[in-house]
């Protein structure tokens, strides 16, 4: 009795969703802000769907991909209004045509999505361009960083 008060209750508690807007998609998610059982957050960190509002560009899967890898499993995706980019990006995500997709958004927070990337870290670290490096007197700042590493 107390697992189905406790399931019951979860079902109610509000789903963390970062939106992504795509094209024409900012009114809609605009009006999702005021939905209740729905909280719209900052990162895809705190998030456990990922919702793609209106028509993403293909030259936008990359940092798709990215953003999905970033929130933490178990996580979904909904396609509202828009359609997925490509058979292998968000194979198990939903897609919503209608105008409301709190039904297909709560599916999709207990359905669990696979790694697109699994072996590719969310955000990799890159080395910071070279800059000069400390000068002691004018006209001596031509060494690099990544030279004085080197030495």
């Amino acid at each position: 009795m107390a697992m189905r008060l406790l399931t019951a209750l979860a079902r109610r508690a509000e789903v963390p969703v970062f939106p992504v807007v795509g094209a024409r998609g900012l009114a809609r998610v605009e009006t999702l802000r005021r939905r209740p059982g729905l909280r719209l957050v900052d990162s895809p960190r705190h998030a456990r769907v990922l919702l793609v509002a209106g028509e993403v560009a293909p030259a936008h899967k990359r940092a798709l991909e990215r953003l999905h890898a970033q929130l933490p499993a178990p996580r979904g995706t909904v396609w509202w209004q828009g359609s997925p980019l490509g058979s292998r990006l968000f194979e198990r995500g939903e897609t919503v045509a209608g105008d409301d997709p709190l039904e297909a958004i709560r599916r999709a927070a207990h359905a669990g999505d696979p790694d697109q990337r699994p072996d590719v870290p969310p955000h990799p670290w890159e080395r910071p361009r070279a800059t000069p490096a400390y000068c002691s007197e004018p006209g001596s700042c031509h060494q690099t960083l990544h030279e004085a590493d080197n030495r």
